[in-house]
């Protein structure tokens, strides 16, 4: 008797029983459920043929990295009302995513097919943090990514930049849904990306100084700090590997950083003393 199969028996059973009926159209509700993963995805390959063969299959599934996968198109619902509609690649962002599951993601976009990572839930006291505490990161040359990502991780979203498109630091924000202030590769800023950080920075509680390589190009990141420490910001500034390896200034840089500190920056070693510090900001402690 069905009644006495494993859930994942009965699954396969009910799912073969509406197979057989060989229909043009097949709706399947939640077909993975109490399935392993080798016959999710035996499931889901199955599926894919009978749409090549002609039927119209409509999935209602929980999980996107699955429907990314195998779908051609996706409905997003949130409170049973239509939000998104589209192909996975244009529906799986990280906006949509934090709106409709209050979740922020990073999405992977290799070839055609998104592949969504949960960072966050919005819970409580996540999305206080979020929404009290403003943070801009000083990046470039890959020195803030895994800066971004620990402390998207720790419920703040940062803005980022001023970043050449090409830059590391660029994509890992692009993942992560944040708002990057971008300029073009090998060229001087833009005067309207540094408008925008300048925007960014006065709206920021906190600037962090990533221990970028410091040049004629991107000197301005520092400008921008001292602007923002002299209208009260708190400036951190990582200061590993010393700025004397990574200033190709003649020494301006450098002045400029110790002008910050001397105003009251603190200089921090790592990734985990900034994140205790803008945590222990966040709290007014």
């Amino acid at each position: 008797m069905i009644t006495q199969l494993s859930g994942g028996e009965r699954q396969r059973t009910v799912l073969a029983q509406a197979l057989a009926q060989d229909t043009p159209i097949l709706v399947l509700d939640e077909p993975l459920n109490n399935l392993d993963l080798n016959h999710q995805l035996e499931v889901m390959q199955l599926l894919v043929r009978l749409h090549q063969e002609g039927r119209t299959i409509v999935v209602v599934l929980h999980d996107l990295n699955m429907a990314a996968q195998y779908c051609e198109e996706i409905l997003l619902l949130k409170e049973g009302k239509e939000f998104a509609r589209g192909t996975p690649s244009a529906v799986l962002d990280p906006a949509t995513i934090l709106e409709v599951f209050k979740v922020r993601v990073s999405v992977h976009r290799q070839g055609r097919r998104p592949y969504v990572t949960p960072l966050w839930s919005r819970a409580e006291e996540k999305a206080a943090l979020e929404q009290t505490t403003k943070v801009h990161i000083m990046a470039g040359g890959g020195a803030a990514s895994e800066l971004i990502e620990e402390l998207v991780h720790h419920g703040f979203a940062p803005t980022v930049g001023i970043v050449s498109v090409l830059d590391t630091d660029y994509a890992t924000a692009e993942r992560c849904g944040l708002r990057v202030v971008s300029a073009p590769p090998f060229e001087p800023y833009p005067a309207e990306a540094v408008v925008e950080l300048e925007e960014l920075v006065s709206q920021a509680d906190v600037v962090v100084v990533a221990p970028v390589f410091f040049g004629r190009g991107n000197i301005a990141l520092l400008r921008a700090t001292q602007t923002a420490a002299a209208a009260g910001k708190k400036v951190l500034v990582i200061s590993n590997p010393p700025l004397v390896e990574r200033d190709l200034t003649g020494g301006e840089a450098e002045k400029l950083v110790h002008q910050l500190v001397s105003a009251g920056a603190l200089e921090l070693k790592g990734v985990q003393e900034v994140i205790d510090q803008v945590i222990s900001l966040s709290r007014g402690q």
